[in-house]
């Protein structure tokens, strides 16, 4: 029973992905879709560095939009004491928190992701460093990029452990041309970047592709991208249930499901085969009952009784 309720609990962590985001019905991933020829289209994650800002700017049912790019996992130490940390690094700009809302303990979030060479750390690390006081305004050095200085300017809660979202680093986005090419305002190419919108109430985003779609035709070459032999277009993704809907998930979600009925099945089949087997035996307990004026009812509420009890102290040691 204990194998299976985990193996249940599992399955219903994999489906909550996500579900803690405020507003989350109206957040949605940006997803480039290529194709080549007479190629079936591909569906992409990332997305130039313009597309998402663009939709903000350009498309009137956008409320608000962001983009972030992963830098990487780094080791990076504090100049104060030269201790040593570990965390993955992201750049995001200003309206990260407003589309990916996470609590924040400490700093002005629009403050810190407009400053160049400012973060924000998670609080995990900001505890590491001897607590989140400590940690604010320190001066931190990756040794994947040697002279140069961040400055911590804010602390936000952990992320939980059913989010895609992956980062313990938060860097300004206007920062970026400290560690890799700056490609933000590309309206094509270097597609590294993983945009998400929020939609006004309301708004359908199947109803949003001719909008998208002249958004392109001002901003991007496709009379040249069409000449090359591709087709260009982006889609909105719900971020709810994004996770539950990838394949691998689904099997696993199946596979779980179905060892996990299959464990508690056989517990109560095995209990029911005690309690047959032990039927012989209590015969005569039986017609002591029954000559002291029970009657069935009353002789199956003891018998109820007794799995209920069986069930409860079987549960006391599953949780333990």
């Amino acid at each position: 029973m204990a194998m299976g309720l985990v193996l249940i609990s599992k399955v219903v962590f994999e489906f909550t992905y996500d579900d803690f985001f405020p507003d989350k019905e109206r957040i949605y991933m940006v997803s480039t879709n290529a194709s080549r020829g007479d190629e079936e289209p591909r569906e992409y994650p990332n997305v130039s560095g313009a597309i998402a800002p663009g939709m903000k700017r350009e498309i009137a049912e956008v409320e608000v939009a962001t983009r972030f790019t992963d830098l990487g996992d780094f080791v990076f130490k504090t100049l104060e004491d030269n201790h040593r940390y570990k965390g993955v690094f992201i750049l995001a700009d200003t309206c990260f928190f407003d589309v990916l809302p996470f609590p924040v303990i400490a700093g002005d979030i629009k403050d810190v992701l407009s400053r160049p060479m400012y973060v924000m750390i998670s609080e995990k690390l900001a505890n590491a460093m001897g607590g989140v006081q400590e940690a604010m305004g320190a001066v931190i050095e990756s040794d994947s990029s040697p002279g140069k200085m961040m400055t911590i300017g804010g602390v936000f809660k952990d992320l939980p452990e059913n989010t895609h979202l992956n980062y313990d680093v938060i860097v300004s986005m206007n920062s970026i041309e400290n560690f890799t090419w700056d490609g933000t305002e590309n309206w094509v190419g270097n597609d590294r970047y993983r945009g998400y919108v929020k939609l006004y109430p309301g708004i359908d985003p199947e109803s949003l592709a001719p909008a998208i779609r002249q958004m392109q035709e001002r901003n991007q070459p496709l009379e040249e991208i069409a000449n090359a032999g591709i087709d260009l277009t982006y889609t909105l993704s719900p971020l709810e249930g994004a996770h539950a809907r990838l394949p691998e998930v689904k099997r696993m979600a199946l596979l779980m499901g179905l060892i996990a009925l299959a464990l508690i099945f056989t517990a109560i089949m095995n209990y029911i085969l005690i309690v047959l087997s032990g039927l012989v035996g209590r015969t005569k307990e039986m017609a002591v009952y029954k000559s002291y004026g029970a009657d069935g009812k009353e002789i199956m509420k003891i018998m109820m009784t007794e799995t209920a009890v069986h069930l409860f102290i079987s549960l006391l040691f599953l949780f333990f």
